[in-house]
């Protein structure tokens, strides 16, 4: 394993030598261009690192590499290297007609009236900054460069923004992500809190706590297989008529809601009768078994309260995760940005393939290596508690503070042999399944609708 994670080590500093990961950051045009990087067959899009969106609210998709962002309604935007400053000059562009490279303001009367005649002439190359489009009249579009794009500001941009966001279903869910921080960060917080009070009371509660949510499981499904039961018209007499009129009043009853719905409902219905029947077959029938189960959930409670340093070992396991990440992200990043352009696409050749592999296998193996780390160490510390300390000192003092220390000594000494061979089995079995699941969805792709790939 160490020999593996030192041929990482190498390849990371290899492709981050001759890779370059900030390609892969970069902003992409409809032509799958990629901006500010010279993109092989003459398209050296170098000095044109901004994305410009030709008309946003009417066709996101459509985008091109510029040079710099336009600031004024009229202003003549040239796709990458048609305003003359690259090889393909034209007739009136020059570096020297604009103070703006790759913009053609209208206060350059004379090159902006000629630039409008060559945009007229050559449409693929010119576009006229009407944000977006001529659909709407627009105040303010004066542009912004954040982060590799022109954002008009003033009034448009929200509404830019929430038209791109429905577009693409990732930006909306950032965005409301990011709109909702507060509250998400105050959830998160309260859950933690809420979870670890939660641990103490189940040790001191198991049973009683046990017992009623199987007695709350058993009697909620039994009412909703009921209440599903009367949606669905199955049994309508099944509720007096006051209480059927209150239950209809809270929902839809037209016979037309029910003939749209009446699968689903009847769905409803066998899936909560099935819950129904098993939590009540548990509860009347496997007592001795739910008796032994509810002592070993309540024992292992009591380990905790006893051994608080245990809520360390996943924090730990996270942050070690987290400080491993940028190894594994800029390395896969760095790996990939050695791909070359050919024929009009990107091309892995084959010594980057085989880099990419090793690469991304030894980053499963670390992780559920990490993983296995925690696990083994958690149960070491749980039978060292049970078993070997002195009861006197279970809640707390000097011998459980030391447990966790002393599992881990153990697992060093004896089991890191094994925990390396068996993450590795299990990162091969990871790497086969997500084989088996690419190769699926490229067969299903190529077959869509056909039962029997499916």
């Amino acid at each position: 394993m160490l020999l593996y994670w030192a041929v990482m080590v190498y390849i990371f500093k290899m492709a981050v030598d001759s890779g370059n990961v900030a390609v892969l950051l970069m902003p992409v045009d409809h032509e799958q261009n990629t901006c500010g990087m010279y993109n092989g067959q003459g398209k050296d899009f170098t000095s044109c690192k901004n994305l410009y969106f030709n008309d946003p609210l009417g066709d996101p998709k459509s985008r091109i590499c510029v040079e710099t962002c336009p600031h004024t309604q009229l202003d003549i935007v040239c796709h990458c290297g048609s305003c003359g400053t690259h090889s393909n000059n034209t007739a009136w562009g020059t570096p020297e007609t604009s103070k703006t490279p790759g913009v053609v303001p209208i206060s350059d009367i004379v090159t902006w009236t000629r630039a409008k005649q060559q945009m007229d002439a050559r449409p693929d190359d010119f576009t006229m900054n009407l944000l977006p489009g001529s659909r709407i009249q627009l105040p303010d579009v004066n542009g912004e460069e954040v982060g590799g794009y022109c954002i008009p500001s003033g009034n448009v941009t929200e509404l830019i923004m929430e038209t791109l966001g429905k577009d693409d279903a990732l930006t909306g869910s950032l965005k409301d992500g990011f709109t909702h921080r507060w509250p998400i960060i105050y959830g998160i917080i309260t859950a933690v809190m809420v979870g670890f009070i939660f641990l103490y009371f189940v040790a001191w509660f198991t049973k009683p706590l046990a017992y009623l949510i199987l007695i709350v499981t058993v009697v909620a499904s039994f009412l909703i297989f009921v209440l599903s039961l009367y949606e669905g018209q199955r049994v309508p007499w099944i509720f007096p008529d006051a209480v059927g009129a209150y239950i209809n009043a809270k929902g839809p009853r037209t016979l037309e809601d029910l003939a749209d719905n009446q699968l689903y409902i009847d769905i409803s219905t066998g899936f909560w009768a099935f819950i129904f029947v098993v939590s009540f077959v548990v509860l009347a029938a496997m007592r001795q078994r739910l008796a032994i189960a509810i002592g070993v959930v309540e024992e292992s409670s009591r380990a905790l309260v006893g051994m608080p340093t245990l809520l360390l070992v996943p924090i730990g396991s996270l942050l070690t995760m987290l400080l491993l990440l940028p190894f594994i992200g800029v390395g896969i990043g760095a790996v990939i940005s050695l791909r070359q352009w050919e024929n009009g696409g990107w091309v892995y050749p084959d010594e980057v393939k085989a880099m990419l592999a090793v690469y991304a296998f030894g980053s499963i193996w670390l992780y559920t290596f990490i993983d296995a780390l925690q696990f083994t160490a958690l149960a070491g510390a749980v039978c060292d508690w049970y078993f070997c300390m002195d009861k006197s000192k279970r809640q707390g003092g000097v011998d459980a503070a030391t447990t966790l220390f002393r599992s881990y000594l153990r697992l060093v000494r004896y089991h890191l042999g094994s925990i390396a061979f068996g993450s590795f089995v299990v990162a091969v079995v990871k790497s086969i399944k997500w084989i088996l699941a690419y190769i699926s969805a490229q067969v299903q792709a190529q077959f869509p609708g056909n039962m029997a790939v499916k």
